[in-house]
This record gives C-alpha cells, structure tokens and sequence, in this order.
C-alpha cells in the first residue's frame, strides 16, 4: 500500500509511483495531512514536523486555487471577528 510522499523520494530512494488525477491527489493530501498532524502531535515542538504540516497545508491551498495570501486574509478576517487564541482561554459554555 502506497502514500503521497514528497516529489524527491521516488529519486532518492527508488521504489514504484506514479501520478495521480486531481481527484485522488486531494484525498491523498487530506490523508496526508492527517498523517503529520498526528506526528506533530506526538512531537509538539518540532519545527520539522510543523513545516511538513505546512507543506501539506500549502498543497491543498493550490489543488483548491487558493493562495497562502489568502488564507493569510481569511485568518486576519476571522482574528478582528472573534480573535486570536493569545488570551489563552479555557471556556466553558454556560448551562
């Protein structure tokens, strides 16, 4: 069984691969992302595994046409609407 797996390592390390239509591509990236975000999780300060996520992340932006500029004004938007996460707060919904 096969995984998305970075454009050099078929190079570097051999084995079979091929390409995949858009639509295979995306799930694979969602799987992908998946898969480091649970590394990062069990790394929670790895700088190397948060820049996988954000490769992933970066992937998925373009298979959907969008840019790292807008994400960039989606969080911004989202930041003035309801804030950040800075504040550190726990919250609890009232009953």
């Amino acid at each position: 069984m096969g995984k998305l797996v970075r454009d050099r390592i078929p190079e570097l390390f051999g084995g079979n691969y091929y390409g995949m239509d858009e639509g295979q591509y995306k799930l694979e990236l969602y799987k992908k992302l998946e898969e480091e975000v649970e590394e990062l999780l069990e790394n929670p300060t790895s700088l190397e595994e948060m820049a996988d996520v954000a490769e992933v992340l970066s992937s998925i932006l373009k298979v959907n046409n969008y840019s790292l500029r807008d994400l960039t004004a989606k969080m911004d938007a989202k930041r003035i609407l309801r804030g950040g996460f800075e504040k550190r707060y726990y919250w609890e919904r009232a009953k």
